[in-house]
């Protein structure tokens, strides 16, 4: 009998750990980690651990993209790079509304580096902010 009640302690006690340590790693990824554009481009291309983690950045419109449904913003990276946000549809009043060298922020999903990074489904947080 003392057997099978340390059998059953050591079965909870694993099942607890399991699932303690799955909500800390779930609560630790749900908060979107915050880069201007330089930061954005220096951490990006000295790793691959931010590929589609949710990301915010901070920086100035260099370009706007608009081309029948897709919207995208191109900002200042830093380095010679430059960051694509491409933007989910219903955002299109929401930029019509941006202008170049505008300071933004946006949240988006990271998906790698070609020329440049690129960040994709990004929605407009901010349209002014401290550089």
């Amino acid at each position: 009998m003392n057997s099978s009640k340390l059998k059953t302690f050591i079965l909870v006690f694993i099942f607890m750990s399991a699932i303690s340590t799955a909500v800390y790693y779930y609560l630790n990824r749900t908060v979107p980690i915050e880069y201007t554009g330089n930061q954005l481009v220096k951490t990006a291309s000295s790793s691959n651990y931010l590929i589609d983690e949710e990301i915010i950045i901070t920086g100035k419109i260099k370009e706007q993209l608009f081309n029948n449904r897709k919207h995208a913003l191109v900002l200042e990276g830093g380095e010679e790079k430059e960051i694509l946000c491409d933007f989910k549809i219903d955002q299109t009043d929401v930029l019509s509304q941006t202008s170049i060298n505008q300071c933004v922020k946006i949240k988006g999903v990271y998906k790698g580096e070609l020329s440049g990074l690129i960040l994709l489904n990004c929605t407009l947080l901010e349209t002014t902010c401290n550089d």
